[in-house]
């Protein structure tokens, strides 16, 4: 059991499958006891994205920031190409990706939650100064 589990949580795109499968399971749960989707279970599923794509896009700023700016001087000159070439792109494509989904989620969540207008507005429109650190 044990070589299963870490034959399965080795490999990136198997651990994402088998947390896709566990997601699907546990939602199907929830929406059979529930008796179907609700606003509140959008709600949660759109602020569940926005913090798991946030959390991803701080982390890879941090990484550019903190690490990789920091460490490359001190890379050996025949190894830099490799960063460059292979670990940059690869991270800065996910960094996007995050950046973009955070806020796309973060959008839906104020639509859904009915101050859109007003976050765009940054609390202006209704005087309501809470709306203002959203937008």
């Amino acid at each position: 059991m044990s070589n299963l589990v870490s034959g399965l949580l080795s490999n990136l795109r198997n651990t994402v499958i088998l947390s896709s499968i566990i997601t699907l399971v546990v939602v199907g749960g929830y929406l059979q006891h529930a008796g179907g989707v609700d606003a509140i279970f959008v709600q949660a599923v759109l602020r569940f994205l926005h913090l798991v794509f946030g959390i991803m896009w701080i982390g890879l700023l941090y990484y550019f920031n903190f690490v990789q700016l920091r460490k490359m001087p001190e890379i050996p000159a025949e190894l830099k190409p490799a960063v460059s070439k292979y670990i940059a792109p690869e991270a800065l494509f996910w960094f996007r990706w995050a950046a973009l989904l955070t806020w796309v989620a973060g959008v839906l969540l104020a639509y859904n939650r009915g101050y859109l207008v007003d976050a765009f507005a940054l609390g202006l429109t209704s005087g309501n100064p809470q709306h203002s650190f959203i937008g």
